[in-house]
């Protein structure tokens, strides 16, 4: 104790204790260094009991990142299960591309982000959610309507509707087309898929969607399912966090719902 004290008074320059024998008073500059010791000392208790809330269960926060489509379609599900379980957890989710997720991961921005991955990227560990298939969407009217298939030929001088070409998905397709030697009369860049189904059911163009996404209007019959011929254009959607961290207990519950929920969604055609 009396090392500690010197070595504080040695900092500050100044004496803050008059010593006399074995009593210790406090000197000007002790009493006015005592206001603030016992602010940072009520501070530090503050903050204690802040780390024991957050190591009870429940508690804490969970910070997620997923792809637009992910937000709209099975993410909501998942949040309303994740809910019953943890009540107490504050939630908070980033609509981004996994590309625009990857950095904040890095940052520590984010706990979580959920997406299509066309390779495993570097630092990150990666725990696979499912695997879908990407189709046409055209309405009952359209002349592919009929089709079991899409070769390339079919594909010349029809205007294809798709996502923002930014994302993960739209360079999958984008990349199958030249690999098929195809050059579509034109592509149609949208940036909700809500606007690419109500644009393909009036005959503008061909939707590129996953059949979950567009589930409801197939099975009410306003849009038509056709896949690529050949190669199938699937894609993998996974969970991605920072190498070396271990997901705490709530986002290890969070990515079981996930699977849950999405084991439930019309993948293929």
């Amino acid at each position: 104790m009396s090392h500690s004290i010197k070595t504080l008074e040695t900092e500050l320059e100044c004496e803050l204790f008059d010593r006399r024998g074995h009593r210790a008073l406090l000197t000007p500059a002790g009493e006015r260094l005592l206001p603030y010791a016992e602010r940072i000392l009520r501070d530090m208790a503050e903050a204690r009991d802040e780390l024991r809330t957050l190591e009870q269960w429940g508690h804490g926060t969970l910070r997620l990142g997923a792809t637009a489509s992910a937000c709209q379609y099975f993410l909501p599900a998942v949040l309303l299960e994740f809910r019953e379980c943890f009540p107490d957890c504050a939630l908070s989710v980033v609509a981004a591309d996994t590309p625009k997720n990857l950095p904040l991961l890095d940052e520590g921005r984010l706990d979580l982000a959920i997406g299509v991955v066309a390779s495993l990227p570097d630092r990150k560990e990666y725990m696979p959610l499912f695997e879908d298939e990407l189709v046409f969407i055209v309405s009952p009217l359209h002349p592919w309507a009929a089709k079991k298939k899409i070769a390339a030929r079919d594909m010349a001088g029809q205007r294809l509707i798709v996502y923002d070409k930014s994302t993960v998905t739209s360079q999958m397709i984008l990349g199958q087309l030249k690999q098929m030697e195809v050059d579509p009369a034109a592509i149609l860049e949208l940036g909700s898929m809500e606007a690419i189904k109500e644009m393909a059911k009036i005959g503008l163009g061909a939707g590129v969607v996953a059949p979950w996404v567009a589930e409801k209007e197939l099975e009410a019959g306003t849009l038509v399912q056709v896949p690529f011929s050949g190669r199938p254009l699937t894609r993998q959607w996974a969970a991605l966090w920072p190498r070396g961290r271990q997901p705490s207990l709530m986002a290890e519950t969070f990515l079981g719902l996930c699977r849950t929920v999405t084991s439930g969604l019309r993948l293929h055609p």
